[in-house]
């Protein structure tokens, strides 16, 4: 049985006519008929969506598909996310199917959470390079998600930071979802190895890695005060939210570096053993620079250390 599934994209600012989707759906421009799934909705709702929201993502799922319908709106908005920071939310998912006895089926699938955006750090449109690269990261995202191996951990990390709205959980979740990626090792010193890794990963000038290891490291140290109860004195939003939406650029780089490459894919999957000898190919004996023990970014009043 084919099933028909629709989904209003809330808050995607584009253009665009139609965008197709390699690996599953396309994204279209329609104002489509609810009224058949009027046992599902209210009125309001019935009138109002295709009033108010002008773009859908459509696909068809077959019973044969590995992922299920949940998992491609997951990997769709990982890509979205990781392509751009966008307002783009998905609340709710159509399905209809005509099934063998003549008898259509209509339902109508709310979701409980939705995709957050930090507020003044998103983009207010969304053009056609960003879906081109929407489309190029659902190809690789898709193949890890169904690896399900240390790069899929990574993911359901990501997307548990996406769907909070807690500045703290966001950035607890998108730390452990950098670690999920970089770490190879339990003993001392894992932000010094996440901060020197990350550099050299994402990095090619040393002048260049030198700015990512402070910028990391800076940022890591406010996930440890988070982690150990030292970040009661946290208190300016605007603040709290800028340095989340830095450690989010650096999660972005991460993962568009890896999704750039299919080799990098492979050794980050990889076991600890392996993974700490491709770190130690692309670090190439670089020497991180001294950091201050404190940081900049630490509120006035903060307990921290380092």
């Amino acid at each position: 049985m084919k099933v028909n599934v629709l989904i209003p994209l809330c808050n995607f600012n584009w253009d665009g006519g139609q965008f197709q989707l390699e690996r599953f759906g396309k994204i279209i421009n329609c104002l489509p008929d609810l009224s058949k799934f009027e046992s599902s909705l209210s009125k309001s709702e019935i009138e109002d969506y295709p009033k108010y929201l002008k773009y859908w993502l459509s696909f068809d799922q077959i019973q044969t598909d590995i992922l299920t319908v949940n998992a491609k709106i997951e990997i769709f908005l990982l890509s979205l996310w990781i392509a751009s920071p966008t307002k783009t939310q998905i609340k709710i998912h159509f399905e209809s199917s005509k099934s063998v006895n003549g008898y259509d089926k209509y339902s109508a699938k709310r979701h409980l959470y939705w995709s957050q955006w930090n507020p003044g750090y998103t983009r207010d449109q969304i053009d056609n390079n960003i879906l081109k690269k929407v489309n190029e990261y659902i190809d690789s995202i898709t193949d890890i998600y169904l690896a399900r191996k240390r790069l899929y951990i990574g993911l359901l990390l990501n997307l548990s930071g996406i769907f909070s709205i807690s500045w703290q959980v966001a950035f607890i979740c998108f730390s452990a979802a950098m670690e999920a990626i970089l770490t190879y090792s339990k003993h001392l010193g894992l932000t010094d190895r996440l901060a020197k890794s990350f550099a050299c990963l994402t990095e090619s000038d040393n002048s260049n890695k030198d700015l990512a290891y402070k910028r990391f490291s800076e940022l890591y140290k406010i996930r440890s005060d988070i982690m150990h109860g030292r970040a009661m004195n946290y208190d300016d939003e605007n603040f709290n939210l800028k340095n989340l939406n830095d450690f989010e650029i650096l999660l972005r780089k991460v993962w568009q570096t890896i999704l750039a490459c299919k080799h990098i894919i492979v050794e980050l999957e990889k076991s600890d053993t392996e993974k700490k000898n491709f770190f130690a190919v692309i670090e190439n004996r670089y020497k991180p620079p001294k950091i201050s023990p404190r940081s900049g970014n630490m509120p006035p009043t903060s307990c921290a250390t380092p």
